[in-house]
Parts: C-alpha cells; sequence; structure tokens
C-alpha cells in the first residue's frame, strides 16, 4: 500500500512549507512534437525563476513542475506512481476546536476543489468519511497522529505546523486525513495556508519543492492560496487522459499534448483569471 503525507514547517525567517512522502510497494510552441516536449520533463526544475517572468505558466515549466510535485517525494528519491482519487471524496470535520472560520475556510475550498477536479466532494457522518480534517490543539496533535497514523508519523512532527496523509494502494486514493492545530497555526498566521495546501495536497500532489513557484507546494513562497500554476497542475492532475498508478514516463506525453492544447485554446492564458473565482479569493479580498 502507498501512504505519502506531507507537513506544512515553519522556519524563523519565514514560514516554510515542506512536504515529506512516504511510498510502499503496493506549443512550448505547436511546431514542436508531443515527444520532444516530454523529453524536456528530464530537466531540472530552474531555481532562478524570477516572479513576473510568465515562465510559470510556460508549458515547458508547467510540465517539469507536474513531474516534481505529483511524481516526486521530497525525502525520498527516485519517481513514485501518480495517485488521484477515483471515487467521491465523502469528508468529515472534527472540531476539537471550536472556530467558525475554519469550517467556512474548508468549505469553500473544498468547493473550489470539487470545480477544478470535476470530484463529488460533499459532507458526511465520520463513519462514511474517506476524508478526515481534524482541527484540534498543539498540545494534542501529536497524541492523535500517533494514535491515528502511528508512531513513525508522530516522530517527524517537529517543526511542522500542520498535516496531510493519504492511502494510495495501486495509485487510486482511498483514504485521506488531514491534522491542523488551530493554535499552532495561528501563531504562525497559516491558518488559511493549513487548510488550501494540506486539502489540495490529498488530492495526489504530495511533493514540495522550492523549483515550483509560485504555489502552495513551495517552501520558499508566500502563497497562502491557489496559484495560477497550482490551478493547472490540478486541472492536469485530474485530467481523464491520466489515470492512477501511471508512472511518470507515461504522463509525460499525455501531459505534454494536453499543455500544447491548452497553449493554443487559452486554457493557460485564463489560469490568472480563472483561480480567483474561488470563494476564498473573494472572502480575504485578494
Amino acid at each position: 500500500m502507498k501512504t505519502a503525507w506531507n507537513c506544512r514547517m515553519w522556519r524563523p525567517s519565514v514560514l516554510l512549507v515542506g512536504a515529506m512522502a512516504l511510498a510502499g510497494r503496493s506549443v512550448i510552441a505547436l511546431i514542436l512534437t508531443s515527444l520532444a516536449f516530454a523529453a524536456a520533463l528530464a530537466k531540472p526544475l530552474a531555481t532562478d525563476f524570477e516572479p513576473g517572468a510568465g515562465n510559470h505558466l510556460n508549458p515547458d515549466y508547467v510540465a517539469r513542475a507536474f513531474a516534481a510535485v505529483v511524481h516526486g517525494r521530497e525525502y525520498e528519491a527516485g519517481s513514485f506512481p501518480l495517485a488521484k482519487w477515483a471515487t467521491e471524496i465523502r469528508f468529515t470535520i472534527e472540531e476539537q476546536v471550536q472556530e467558525p472560520v475554519q469550517r467556512q475556510l474548508v468549505l469553500m475550498h473544498l468547493k473550489q476543489l470539487g470545480e477544478l477536479t470535476g470530484l463529488a466532494i460533499r459532507e458526511v457522518d465520520a463513519n462514511k468519511a474517506n476524508l478526515h480534517i481534524l482541527f484540534t490543539r498543539q498540545r494534542d496533535w501529536g497524541g492523535e497522529v500517533k494514535r491515528r497514523l502511528g508512531a513513525k508519523a508522530a516522530a517527524n512532527l517537529h517543526g511542522a505546523v500542520c498535516l496531510a496523509h493519504f492511502e494510495a494502494p495501486g495509485g487510486v486514493i482511498r483514504r485521506a486525513q488531514v491534522f491542523i492545530p488551530v493554535d499552532q497555526a495561528r501563531m504562525h498566521g497559516k491558518l488559511v495556508s493549513c487548510v488550501v495546501e494540506e486539502l489540495t495536497q490529498v488530492l495526489g500532489l504530495p511533493n514540495d519543492s522550492d523549483a515550483v513557484f509560485p504555489s502552495v507546494f513551495n517552501d520558499k513562497a508566500a502563497a497562502d492560496l491557489l496559484t495560477p500554476l497550482d490551478w493547472v497542475l490540478i486541472r492536469l492532475l485530474y485530467h481523464n487522459a491520466l489515470t492512477p498508478g501511471m508512472s511518470r514516463t507515461q504522463t509525460a506525453p499525455v501531459i505534454a499534448e494536453l499543455l500544447a492544447a491548452w497553449l493554443a485554446d487559452g486554457t493557460l492564458a485564463s489560469a490568472d483569471y480563472e483561480v480567483r473565482r474561488g470563494e476564498l479569493y473573494r472572502l480575504l479580498g485578494r
């Protein structure tokens, strides 16, 4: 069985998002061919990306970002199979800490994720849920993680602000959990960030990379809401042409073809407008 988990980390100078994933066995121009474009995925992502340069929606850049976030793991070498939900997401919210805003954040963000993925996402009783969202306290969250995920996961919480975990046997995500210690997240000013990143990562985007910018998956970015790049990555992951368990080699030509089409039809150009239609953007006045 494949499992993956992600921690949002805090470091003194700025909040940094770190992800750790554990895996078991279980055109640029239209004249470029898809195969030539797919070969570009083998190149490392540039780390000197300058905000405003427009590179974050360049098809070559997006394709390599997809490979990094979907197929990569921060603390493990190698390339891992694509993981995604194939059934509806049935979520439950457990509030050991009662704050009206946290529930509103979850509902608004899940609504946007449902629109992006085409997944049915609905709230159910805890015993019927396959996504459990826990709002707890800093003093309790280590014990909750240990009880629900085991000692190994709990041992890696140092420096983390919140945590996400999913199980994906055969690449199909069957179950996911998100842990947010509200007082700790608020102390670092990252309650919104925790909700957005962790709920997004349990869709099957478990890796963080400093080279993916601007993105909620970047340790050094200040993004707390989905960016245009994130919008494109999620749309790609949940396109019907990509199926659970596909390798990076298998996804590369598909990604190349999709991005070529999206460049031609204006989908990439519309990403900035489309992502800002999310309710959290309006709630926060962005």
